[in-house]
C-alpha cells in the first residue's frame, strides 16, 4: 500500500471548495486545515474499520495551527497514516499524534450510517458532504490519467 501515492492525490486537489468557510484555503500550505476532510476520505478509500483503520483527533498545541484539533487514521497493526502532515512540515512544526489522543473510531462529523443495500464503499457509511467532494475530486483527476484509486495505493 502506497499511502504516499494517496497522499499526493488529496495535495492535488486541495482547493477553497473544501474548506469550510470562504477564505480559509492557503495556497502556500495548501493541507492546512483540511484534516479531518481528507483523513474521512481517506478513511473510506483504505476501507475504514474493516481494514482496521481508526481515526484519531487530539488537540493541537501549535499556536500557529488554523484549528484547534488535528486528524488523522492509525491502523490496528500500527501503521500511522496523516494525509495533511505537510502542513505541519511547512510551519516547522510536528503534528499532536502523542498529545491527548481522542480515539475516534467512525466518528468524523457528517459522516452517515447507511443500509448496506446502499453501500457503494461496503463499509456501512457514506462521507460527509466535503470528505465526497474529495472523493469525487480524487476520482476525477484518476480519471483523467486513467489511474484507478486502488491501483494509486497499491
Amino acid at each position: 500500500m502506497n499511502l504516499q501515492r494517496l497522499t499526493d492525490l488529496f495535495l492535488s486537489v486541495f482547493d477553497e471548495t473544501l474548506c469550510g468557510k470562504k477564505g480559509q484555503f492557503n495556497p502556500d500550505n495548501p493541507a492546512e486545515g483540511l484534516c479531518s476532510v481528507a483523513s474521512e476520505a481517506a478513511w473510506f478509500i483504505l476501507g475504514g474499520s474493516k481494514t482496521g483503520w481508526i481515526a484519531q483527533m487530539a488537540r493541537d498545541p501549535d499556536p500557529n495551527a488554523l484549528w484547534s484539533t488535528h486528524w488523522w487514521l492509525k491502523n490496528i497493526d500500527g501503521t500511522l497514516y496523516d494525509p495533511t502532515r505537510s502542513q505541519y512540515e511547512l510551519r516547522n512544526s510536528m503534528p499532536p499524534y502523542e498529545k491527548n489522543v481522542f480515539i475516534k473510531g467512525t466518528g468524523f462529523q457528517g459522516i452517515r450510517k447507511v443500509n448496506i443495500d446502499d453501500d457503494p464503499w461496503g463499509i456501512g457509511y457514506t462521507p460527509s458532504k466535503r470528505a465526497e467532494l474529495l472523493l469525487r475530486k480524487c476520482l476525477n483527476i484518476s480519471k483523467k490519467q486513467k489511474l484507478i484509486i486502488v491501483w494509486l495505493i497499491n
